[in-house]
């Protein structure tokens, strides 16, 4: 009897041990089950992938669009600011002002240089004062070849020490008309006798020229 005891405690243990091993492999079994379950097959990742393609298709053009037309608004924001600048340095040093493209070949494209005119020859040299320079307008900007009647293009805008505009030996009314040469979209800076600035556009967004 004694002998049959240790051999059932012993199965006991046998069988014991099967039943844990089966168990665990169960539970290892089911694990490797759900993180199978939360991948992706091939298939679904490369559903994804042209889904997301065609969205970036889709949303290029009006990406480079809104570019262009942030592009049109800086060049014409900077020019604007360089003309409130001589007006106000103008009339706070009574001097007269001149506000010019960089380079005169080019335009306004270039960018634009204020200055005080010391020798009062229109002309930046040796003898004048620079207050400050504009960068070139990007490449997708370019000059308007059909502006507002109120933006006649001007070669350069000179303030006098009251801060009106001196245009040709008169008082008179000028601008500079940009436009995007991927949308199509025109801006002016118009710059009236009084020397007042502002942005304008035809057809286009906010006060027509």
């Amino acid at each position: 009897r004694g002998r049959s005891r240790v051999f059932r405690q012993r199965g006991s243990r046998v069988v014991g041990c099967e039943m844990l091993v089966s168990h665990t492999s169960g539970r290892t079994a089911r694990r490797l089950g759900l993180a199978t379950r939360k991948g992706f097959t091939l298939i679904e990742l490369m559903v994804v992938l042209a889904m997301i393609a065609i969205l970036a298709t889709l949303a290029t053009p009006s990406l480079r669009e809104f570019a262009a037309n942030q592009a049109l608004s800086g060049a014409t924001s900077d020019l604007l600011g360089a003309n409130m600048t001589a007006r106000s340095a103008a009339i706070s040093r009574n001097e007269r002002v001149v506000v010019e493209p960089m380079d005169g070949s080019v335009g306004w494209t270039s960018g634009a240089r204020v200055y005080i005119d010391l020798d009062q020859s229109d002309t930046f040299n040796s003898g004048d004062e620079q207050i400050m320079v504009s960068q070139a307008v990007p490449d997708t900007v370019t000059m308007n070849a059909s502006p507002g009647t109120n933006c006649t293009p001007m070669a350069m805008f000179v303030y006098r020490p009251d801060g009106f505009l001196f245009i040709g030996g008169t008082l008179g009314n000028g601008g500079v008309p940009f436009k995007s040469t991927v949308t199509g979209r025109d801006s002016c800076v118009e710059i009236n006798k009084t020397g007042r600035a502002r942005v304008c556009s035809v057809g286009g967004p906010g006060p027509a020229c």
